[in-house]
């Protein structure tokens, strides 16, 4: 599978980051809920995405984790910041 990559600009830093979510899509709970996939968000800011599909803050709080502790988990690469 192509490495599915997308942006999202943190509401902490107001800096744009680049993740590797390719692991991340088989464990999306949402994944093909009406007709919507992952992989279609490759190379797209999902900023304002995240609102309209997300009923909770927790998709939020993963990559703001993610953003703060520099670290990447298992499934969620973090790979670049744009200033």
């Amino acid at each position: 599978m192509k490495e599915i990559l997308v942006t999202y600009k943190s509401v902490i830093t107001n800096k744009k980051y680049t993740f590797n979510i390719t692991k991340y899509i088989s464990k999306h709970p949402g994944e093909g809920i009406r007709n919507i996939y992952l992989k279609n968000f490759s190379g797209k800011d999902i900023s304002s995405y995240m609102d309209i599909y997300h009923n909770t803050n927790e998709p939020f709080e993963i990559l703001e984790n993610i953003i703060k502790s520099g670290k990447s988990t298992e499934y969620i690469q973090l790979i670049d910041c744009e200033i």
